[in-house]
């Protein structure tokens, strides 16, 4: 292929979504895996440098050579160094992680990481239709929430790389204080749904469980 290929992984709470994309954005191969995000910072890792392996075989098989590897987290990174420096309380251990190090070893790419809210408005700011916008604020809604800030067309980071967690706003809803996340995220709704149920599921009960149910009409 003439276009320069990079492996694109996503750290979610829940799944590690992961993909070969040209630098015109165009998806060429995808998939995902559990993260198991709660057993371990080292699972973890290890889940993410699979994933990296996956789509390398994958583009071999294609004839393609991938160019480098991007990857988004939850939590502070300090992306200059690819360093996790904590604050994803939904990961088990995840700070102190040397991400960029782990993957540039594994894949022998050079390998950046950031926020993956701070990725999502990138990738949204530069490939969405956001032409005339100079002030922007993302929201990414999943397991957690997170967010990113365009002030003049510039990604905005902040003191400590902290900027954009929205998530981590404090709120008081029907009488409880906690983070905003801990009410309006994907697992906040799975948990909600959890308490009202009457009927056993069927399956496993996850955003899409919910999704597919009101898609049908299903009251609750």
């Amino acid at each position: 292929m003439k276009q320069p290929i990079a492996i694109a992984i996503d750290v979610g709470g829940t799944f590690i979504k992961f993909a070969a994309v040209a630098t015109d954005g165009k998806i060429l191969w995808e998939g995902k895996c559990p993260t198991e995000a709660r057993v371990s910072a080292s699972r973890i890792l290890d889940n993410i440098k699979k994933s990296a392996l996956v789509v390398i075989g994958e583009l071999r098989a294609m004839g393609v050579t991938a160019a480098c590897v991007g990857v988004g987290t939850p939590g502070v990174v300090d992306s200059d160094l690819g360093l996790v420096l904590g604050g994803a309380s939904a990961m088990s251990g995840w700070q102190n992680i040397a991400l960029t190090q782990m993957l540039s070893e594994a894949t022998g790419l050079p390998t950046y990481a950031d926020n993956d809210a701070n990725l999502m408005g990138l990738g949204e700011y530069h490939f969405g239709e956001n032409d005339q916008a100079r002030h922007l604020i993302f929201l990414t809604i999943g397991t957690g929430i997170g967010g990113a800030i365009f002030l003049n067309g510039v990604l905005y980071r902040g003191h400590a790389y902290a900027a954009g967690e929205l998530g981590s706003i404090m709120m008081n809803y029907e009488g409880e204080e906690a983070y905003w996340e801990e009410f309006a995220s994907t697992a906040a709704m799975v948990r909600s749904y959890r308490k009202l149920q009457v009927e056993k599921a069927d399956r496993p009960i996850d955003g899409k469980y919910i999704m597919d149910g009101y898609l049908k009409g299903e009251e609750l």
